[in-house]
């Protein structure tokens, strides 16, 4: 029933085991439409658009969404060239994720409703593309118009009768396009207790030497500050006439000691 519209034939445009891609159709027990119409699509749609279609709910993959990611302009060419006109269901799978058409200046646009932003969806969706192109460009085996025998993928004629293998049972002659699910960042490896313990040790042991250096530097500051009140009141006191006593008490004694040690022997010390 989900099949009864696909191009399957002599046509060639169609390729994959329908049963197989009908069960990935209704594999969460519902036909979801978007999904119906992109396993209809020929495989030169599938490989046209399923790669840029990819990149698009990449950018939604996160739990927040790149401000440069919210807003698609459907004037775009390379959009409209690469995934909207090989695969119109493309446009309701995006807003079924969250875009919402709107008219921005007269310009029609896609933009992103963070209220109903879910990156589990986004993944699921993701993932159910990547299967769908693995599942169409997978060789089938095929079984003979004229004898009905299954024939394996790389039998050009039947094993039984020799009949050639219909053009819409050949493997497709266009390369499968590459999309695989984008490399997660690792989460940095948690740290062990004795880690942690040892962490914490260093982390104390530079906290203590900066702040013995802090203190060595506040007492050599104490120090300048306490020379520098007394230079002060030094310099306060002569210019009030009182380092001149200093001055000649200091010459006294140098006097003192000069005739103490010039002296003849035998000759008293000379004293004031």
């Amino acid at each position: 029933e989900t099949f009864a519209n696909l191009p399957v034939g002599t046509t060639g445009n169609w390729h994959g085991d329908m049963d197989d891609v009908g069960a990935l159709i209704e594999e969460e027990d519902a036909v979801i439409p978007h999904r119906t119409a992109l396993a209809a699509s020929s495989l030169e749609a599938l490989a046209r658009g399923t790669p840029v279609l990819h990149r698009l709910l990449e950018n939604l993959s996160g739990p927040d969404v790149d401000i440069k990611h919210r807003r698609l302009r459907l004037s775009n060419e390379a959009l409209r060239i690469r995934v909207f006109e090989p695969l119109p269901a493309s446009f309701d799978l995006l807003c079924s994720l969250g875009y919402v058409p709107q008219d921005e200046l007269g310009e029609a646009c896609l933009c992103f409703d963070m209220t109903r932003h879910d990156p589990s969806a986004v993944e699921r969706e993701a993932a159910w593309l990547r299967r769908l192109v693995e599942r169409r460009w997978r060789p089938k085996n095929w079984p003979c118009p004229s004898c009905t025998l299954w024939n394996s993928p790389d039998s050009t004629a039947c094993a039984a009768c020799c009949e050639p293998r219909p053009a819409w049972a050949a493997p497709p002659q266009l390369v499968k396009p590459k999309i695989t699910e984008a490399a997660k960042v690792a989460a940095p490896p948690k740290a062990s207790s004795s880690s942690i313990a040892v962490g914490q040790q260093q982390t104390a042991s530079v906290h203590g030497a900066k702040a013995a250096r802090q203190q060595e530097r506040d007492q050599i500051l104490a120090e300048i500050r306490a020379d520098r009140q007394r230079f002060t009141a030094v310099g306060t006191a002569g210019a009030k006439g009182d380092i001149l006593p200093v001055a000649s008490a200091s010459n006294r004694t140098a006097a003192t000691t000069s005739s103490a040690l010039t002296a003849p022997l035998g000759t008293p010390p000379i004293c004031f």
